[in-house]
């Protein structure tokens, strides 16, 4: 792609490398991390127009939020450990 990724995709990547598999528990990613990403793909109110959704509920917790270069580097990281793992 030329293009970069935006959270709809960086979260089908996500999707697909953890896929039967716990990133937390195999220690490529920490919770905290883990959350920060999913709220920040998910939710408008902390990433706009270029969430995944359009409504949803509750208030977010912005200052734990990742903005979209670091969900692109969490992303990063997790696909470099899956391909580690897969390479054993």
């Amino acid at each position: 792609r030329t293009k970069h990724l935006g959270w709809v995709e960086l979260y089908k990547v996500w999707e697909i490398a953890k896929d039967g598999r716990d990133p937390v528990a195999l220690g490529w990613v920490t919770n905290t991390e883990k959350q920060a990403f999913k709220q920040a793909a998910n939710h408008p109110g902390i990433s706009g127009q270029a969430a995944r959704h359009a409504r949803m509920p509750g208030t977010p917790n912005k200052t734990s939020a990742m903005d979209l270069a670091e969900g692109r580097a969490f992303i990063r990281r997790v696909i470099l450990a899956w391909i580690a793992a897969e390479s054993n």
